[in-house]
């Protein structure tokens, strides 16, 4: 897989790939981009690969819009058919949801850095409360709470 990653990049830096390169928020390994880290920027639930070296390393304007737009209630059944036959979609595909709670976690770690400790507490609720409505449930939760301990002494 990262040997078809760096082709893919460097197709990308001549020209040779047109489209964008886009690496879901869940890659936790992003080694295979190790000489160009500086070329991602976090745009929502993915990072997009650009060609030349990114100014500031995540959109939170867009990461805010993102998740703004998000209604809990669209994640809560499954995403595949009962009637779907194959393995992989049925054990895997349910897992899209964990996209959209790395985004807000990434996004709330963004606001404890720059010490805005209410919106992130905010947000972290609501990755909570976002996270016990999906078919998963709570996945993530042991990432959510130290956050939210942090986000509470930082409000105290």
């Amino acid at each position: 897989a990262n040997q078809i990653m760096k082709g893919w990049l460097e197709e990308r830096r001549s020209g040779a790939l047109p489209n964008p390169i886009a690496i879901a928020v869940t890659v936790g390994d992003l080694s295979f981009a190790r000489d160009s880290q500086d070329h991602l920027v976090m745009m929502g639930a993915f990072h997009l690969w650009l060609p030349e070296p990114a100014e500031n390393p995540m959109d939170t304007t867009v990461m805010r819009e993102s998740l703004a737009g998000i209604d809990p209630d669209d994640f809560a059944g499954s995403f595949v058919s009962p009637d779907d036959r194959s393995s992989v979609r049925t054990a895997t595909t349910n897992r899209i949801v964990t996209n959209i709670t790395e985004l807000a976690l990434s996004y709330s770690r963004t606001l404890l850095e720059s010490g805005r400790s209410p919106e992130a507490y905010e947000m972290l609720t609501w990755a909570e409360q976002f996270e016990n409505n999906t078919i998963l449930g709570p996945v993530l939760s042991e990432q959510i709470e130290p956050l939210k301990e942090t986000a509470r002494q930082q409000m105290e």
